[in-house]
């Protein structure tokens, strides 16, 4: 009995842990992805609006790569 309720115990602190680790990381890469669309934003490249269109789309496929990740 004592047993079972000390690795209940663990394994609900385990994914507390777990939990937080992910969304630290996500916290992170999402800091880091903003941090590179504000730099991508202040230093426009002497290009067309479809490389412009195109990075923007870029964007939006990291947000969903990072959103179904943090939902794993």
């Amino acid at each position: 009995m004592t047993t079972t309720l000390l690795n209940s115990t663990f394994l609900n602190s385990l994914h507390r842990v777990e939990v937080t680790i992910a969304y630290l990381a996500t916290i992170i890469s999402l800091s880091r992805m903003c941090g590179w669309l504000f730099w991508k934003i202040q230093t426009p490249s002497k290009s067309n609006f479809f490389r412009q269109s195109t990075w923007i789309r870029n964007i939006k496929i990291k947000i969903k790569i990072c959103c179904k990740q943090s939902i794993k």
